[in-house]
């Protein structure tokens, strides 16, 4: 954004404002949000004052089966959506509270065959990669579920129990068979995982 007062407003992923002379180009000054920038500021006044508002928080229907890249501040503050104003004479931004990224829990014992793996895999790629992926996202990494929401499992994909935050029903999509072979495949995985923690553990 361009202003009248030969100001250039660029926000950031890092979480940072940049304020540049639009005649050099010059960096006139820096403000670290703690939160991923990704929408376009904007500028209004009210009683004389100026200020400088933008939305923040990283999230958007085309970014939700992808990671969050290790540059973006989501990686490390907690993912707080929000609108911050600015103003010339304002003080700190505060950011929002460090990430805690959560270790994996030790998953349910699996019981399953590579053929339902494999089921599992392939119906996990087709209908819920969309949405979740494995590592830190906007969605939660399903290798981290807790013991009742693997108890519920069945509820949650075919009955849609979750539906009120936003995980509908799956029913018209997957069959209860389909449904037992993604549980599977995400407890595998979620074993993988959780070795390979455990080990690093044991490491240190």
């Amino acid at each position: 954004m361009s202003t009248a007062g030969n100001l250039v407003f660029q926000g950031r992923g890092s979480g940072e404002l940049w304020v540049y002379a639009a005649d050099t180009g010059k960096l006139l000054k820096s403000v670290q949000t703690g939160s991923h920038i990704m929408a376009a500021p904007i500028t209004y006044a009210v009683n004389g004052v100026q200020y400088v508002a933008v939305q923040v928080g990283y999230g958007g229907t085309n970014i939700a089966g992808y990671t969050i890249p290790h540059s973006s501040a989501a990686s490390n503050y907690k993912n707080v959506n929000r609108i911050i104003a600015f103003r010339l004479d304002g003080g700190d931004v505060p950011t929002p509270p460090a990430l805690v990224d959560l270790p994996f829990p030790k998953p349910p014992e699996a019981h399953s065959s590579p053929a339902q793996l494999t089921l599992g895999e392939i119906r996990f790629n087709e209908q819920c990669s969309r949405c979740h992926v494995f590592g830190l996202s906007v969605t939660p990494d399903l290798r981290k579920l807790a013991p009742e929401l693997h108890n519920a499992f069945k509820e949650v994909i075919l009955s849609g129990i979750l539906a009120p935050g936003g995980m509908e029903s799956f029913s018209d999509l997957l069959t209860e068979t389909d449904v037992d072979a993604i549980h599977a495949y995400l407890i595998d995985q979620a074993w993988q995982a959780y070795n390979e923690q455990e080990k690093s553990i044991g490491k240190n």
